[in-house]
């Protein structure tokens, strides 16, 4: 909910490759809701997001 645990680029840079994105507020790329996090298991106080992104002149070859 907090926009430090978002990715942003300019509108129309990347394309995010389907299946790729996670959220990670457990150390180990598990995301449980309701959490109150930091915790002695993982002390940051903000979720893990990652994704695999392609440049949009890259990424129609991705898809075929």
């Amino acid at each position: 909910m907090n926009l430090k645990d978002w990715i942003i680029s300019n509108k129309g840079q990347f394309v995010c490759i389907h299946g790729t994105v996670i959220r990670d507020n457990q150390g180990n790329c598990h995301y449980t809701e309701r959490v109150v996090f930091p915790t002695l298991d993982f002390p940051s106080d903000h979720a893990v997001v990652a994704a695999t992104l392609a440049e949009v002149m890259n990424a129609q070859c991705l898809f075929h």
